[in-house]
């Protein structure tokens, strides 16, 4: 179910709570005390048996005696007791409810078929759910405080969802005294709001600029997809991703309330939607701050500027590791710069400061930095020295600093000594961190997440094809009982797609072969042809430059494979030719997630058995975009572009494959896997040295 508004969840103007009592201390009590005191200015009206006032408030004896118009309605109830409570609510016209957490202990069976029947309640009436087992949520724009436990924020620019009770509560009083927020929600179960109607709503919130959850997994995936695309070209949204790692994910396995996704899955999903995903909580709260505080960086080029000389060394290796140039300065620049710091050997990037400088100094500096064309970030790193009245100083270049123009950061290193001097900063826009590595990480992801928006809108392509003569091949081999196709069987299925193969034939003799080996022309390789080839490990002779040597390899090939396994059938033996010692190997493999569908994944040759740091991934469709990205990794695109005068891969038509790969995987949902492996790519052209298919058996 599609939420079309969330406008009555989020800015209700009458609201509901409805629980089993109204004493003080219990849920109803909490829910309408915390609502009160946060300034909501709408109705907000009790519902309990027999009627009885809570926190000065009178209340209703039934949900029955609702008057007309309430828009939200806050569920302080067992989810047992949902359903004839639910039925009532559509009657009269309620469209939005959260369903708070009450503490009950009904089995994952129990739960699973009561949350079945709320869900039909929902849809029959047409419903907004939050929840079940949600703690509520928050708008501090307009004082709605719709939780019984979720802690005081402040206001600010920043929407906050989760799919964890524990993380809401943590995350948010982590943030209570650095960061401001918007919106707050816990998603409970999710049964019938999901993360991507959050999403779809919060792009075209005024009050947010920046959109941060933690998430486990998603529902409706295509959605999730076409959605986080269009979000993330108007709004930066940062997640904490959890179990990226394999004892992470084993240990997802136990975790009774999620549905963690593969791990590489997800990492490819936030690459392609420019979600910007942490793998931990101080990362994530240090991205918030930055985002939420300043602009975007239009640059590459970093200043830093400090008090100490062996900090500044150490922020230009930091900024160094980041990706980031510390650009020479503007002669006019260096020439204020020079008069401003006579003697110092400060018109240098980084600046440093001697602890003698004047607060004003360090302003006119600032200032000098912000007038650079040059500079599209000014780091600043103040650090606690003998002398020096560090707190005095943060006072002093607060306003200089937050006037700045561009992508400003601050650290202030050390312990006790720092302390205020950071919470001076933290009071202002200005994001401070106690740690270099943590302030350039936070500048780098603004930077790339610029990156990311000045991207055109993925174009996908659409490649020829003979669907005709593709829909008999799958359907004769299933009909054949074939669900896997090797080598030759599974030529004739991607030539249909116009790929090609690496000249290939079968011999069913060593004459044979060495007849086709002198056509083809020397050197060849012969390889073993068997519907078992995988399970003996594809015996293969490679680089065969003569006849004798090509009765050789086929006898060598078939008779080893029948002394040690005896019962396998060889048809004989493959033979094709040698590729070039110039072409480069890849391998190009196709995967289908059970949540998000076809995963293409790209490495050199071989990459494609391992998961490291050599492989990439893709969802299909690919669009132009993704193909010529998946190529140009860093570990990949030295090795194909060719060095020392070797020619470089030939990378259009390398795209070509990728991009028919993906049209296939989107036309032909009976392909489990495919696996092309080697792919040969020369100067000219990228030519298939082998294939596998395996397709789905018949329902």
């Amino acid at each position: 179910m599609r939420v079309t508004s969330l406008d009555p969840l989020f800015l209700p103007r009458s609201i509901a709570v409805i629980g089993e009592s109204g004493r003080e201390g219990g849920l109803v009590w909490s829910v309408v005390t915390r609502m009160v005191t946060s300034g909501y200015r709408g109705r907000v009206m009790p519902v309990v048996p027999g009627g009885e006032d809570v926190y000065g408030l009178q209340a209703c004896d039934g949900v029955e005696n609702l008057p007309k118009g309430v828009e939200l309605a806050i569920m302080c109830l067992k989810l047992a007791d949902l359903i004839p409570v639910l039925d009532e609510l559509g009657r009269g016209g309620v469209k939005c409810v959260i369903c708070l957490a009450s503490g009950e202990t009904e089995t994952r069976a129990d739960e699973f078929g009561l949350e079945q029947r709320v869900n039909a309640l929902v849809r029959k009436w047409g419903m907004t759910l939050v929840g079940p087992k949600s703690l509520g949520l928050i708008n501090t724009v307009q004082g709605v405080n719709a939780s019984v436990c979720l802690p005081s924020v402040s206001p600010g620019n920043i929407a906050f969802f989760s799919q964890s009770d524990a993380l809401t509560l943590s995350i948010l009083d982590l943030a209570r005294d650095e960061l401001g927020f918007s919106k707050c929600m816990s998603l409970g179960n999710r049964s019938r709001i999901s993360e991507t109607d959050l999403l779809a709503f919060l792009v075209n919130d005024p009050d947010t600029a920046v959109i941060a959850g933690y998430m486990e997994a998603v529902g409706d995936a295509p959605r999730f997809l076409r959605t986080a695309q269009d979000v993330t070209k108007k709004k930066p949204v940062v997640v904490v991703r959890p179990g990226t790692t394999p004892k992470g994910q084993t240990a997802a396995l136990f975790h009774r309330d999620a549905m963690f996704g593969f791990a590489k899955t997800y990492a490819t999903v936030f690459k392609q939607t420019g979600i910007i995903a942490t793998p931990d909580i101080p990362s994530f709260l240090a991205l918030l701050k930055g985002f939420s505080k300043q602009p975007l960086p239009e640059g590459n080029n970093v200043a830093v500027v400090t008090n100490s000389g062996s900090f500044g060394v150490l922020a230009a290796d930091a900024a160094a590791t980041c990706g980031f140039d510390l650009p020479c300065f503007s002669r006019e620049t260096m020439q204020g710069l020079g008069e401003m710091l006579p003697g110092h050997g400060g018109v240098y990037n980084p600046v440093v400061m001697e602890p003698t400088l004047s607060f004003r100094v360090w302003k006119r500096i600032i200032g000098k930095l912000e007038d650079d064309p040059l500079v599209h970030i000014v780091v600043v790193v103040v650090v606690p020295r003998y002398g020096m009245d560090i707190e005095e100083l943060a006072t002093s270049l607060v306003s200089s600093l937050v006037a700045v123009r561009k992508t400003v950061c601050v650290c202030v290193p050390g312990g006790p000594a720092a302390l205020e001097a950071r919470r001076i900063f933290e009071s202002t826009s200005l994001p401070c961190y106690d740690n270099l590595e943590q302030a350039l990480y936070t500048v780098r992801s603004m930077r790339e997440y610029r990156q990311w928006q000045r991207k055109p809108y993925p174009v996908e392509v659409c490649y020829r094809r003979d669907s005709p003569k593709i829909r008999k091949i799958i359907d004769d081999a299933r009909d054949a009982g074939m669900y896997e196709l090797q080598g030759i069987e599974a030529q004739p299925l991607l030539m249909a797609y116009e790929l090609t193969f690496w000249e290939m034939k079968l011999a069913r003799t060593a004459k044979s072969a060495a007849k086709m080996a002198r056509k083809m022309g020397f050197p060849v390789a012969l390889k073993l042809a068997s519907p078992q080839a995988d399970m003996v490990g594809r015996e293969q002779v490679v680089d065969v430059d003569d006849n004798k040597s090509v009765y050789e390899a086929f006898w060598e090939i078939t008779e080893g494979v029948r002394r040690v396994w005896p019962e396998i059938f060889i048809s004989g033996c493959l033979v094709q030719k040698t590729a070039p010692p110039t072409a480069r190997r890849v391998c190009i493999r196709l995967m289908r997630d059970p949540q998000f569908g076809p995963l293409i994944s790209f490495a050199l040759d071989g990459g494609c058995d391992n998961d490291q740091a050599g492989i990439a991934h893709r969802l299909a469709p690919l669009s132009l975009q993704d193909a010529h990205d998946i190529i140009r990794e860093p570990w990949a695109f030295p090795v194909l572009r060719g060095s020392r005068g070797e020619p470089g891969a030939h990378l259009r038509s390398l795209e070509d494959v990728l991009l028919t790969v993906s049209q296939l995987a989107m036309d032909c949902p009976e392909i489990l896997e495919l696996e092309l492996s080697p792919v040969f790519v020369d100067d000219q052209q990228t030519v298939i040295g082998n294939a596998r298919v395996v397709l789905s058996p018949r329902a």
